[in-house]
């Protein structure tokens, strides 16, 4: 299933999460980036891209074609929920302001201090001659 819709938005508690996510670390110029995280942490933590009543829309904007240049999300999210009737911008919109509180949380938490908490630690590897 594709997308038919132009543009997503995040709600006003995950744009604010991602505004903390900058001041925290100056790392992150664009929002953008930060709401590609959210999206990460959302699939990572298998978010449900539930709305629970009084979801709002009523943050950042953007257009699908610019956070998704290469369709990777929308492409992930139909990988993900096939059988959702959902447009897939509302389900990879949903999941990035889920993802984003949840950073939120656990910045305000100080569980997340440093950008490798953010980030999470490099997968372990095998050593390999060189």
């Amino acid at each position: 299933m594709s997308t038919s819709r132009a543009t997503i938005a995040l709600t006003a508690e995950a744009d604010a999460a991602a505004t903390e996510v900058q001041d925290r670390f100056s790392y992150f110029k664009d929002k953008m980036d930060v709401a590609k995280i959210g999206f990460a942490w959302a699939v990572a933590r298998d978010v449900v891209p539930d709305r629970e009543s009084g979801w709002r829309i009523g943050g950042t904007t953007w257009a699908m074609s610019s956070i998704d240049r290469d369709g990777q999300m929308v492409q992930l999210a139909d990988a993900l929920f096939p059988d959702r009737a959902e447009d897939r911008a509302v389900i990879c919109e949903t999941l990035i302001s889920k993802g984003l509180v949840l950073i939120g949380q656990e910045l305000r938490s100080g569980k997340i201090v440093t950008l490798q908490d953010l980030l999470g630690p490099a997968p372990k590897r095998k050593a390999t001659a060189v």
